[in-house]
């Protein structure tokens, strides 16, 4: 089973200012973090 990737609060902040403050796709902020679009479901 592959690992999964932990990332800092900061970068999380950051991907997510992408998104609300800047307008940005979901798909494009993860593109530009080099991060996939599909996430598992938590919990």
């Amino acid at each position: 089973m592959k690992e999964r990737k932990q990332f800092t609060k900061e970068f999380r902040e950051g991907a997510a200012g992408l998104v609300s403050e800047q307008g940005r796709t979901i798909a494009d902020a993860a593109k530009s973090f080099g991060v996939s679009t599909w996430t598992p479901e938590s919990g």
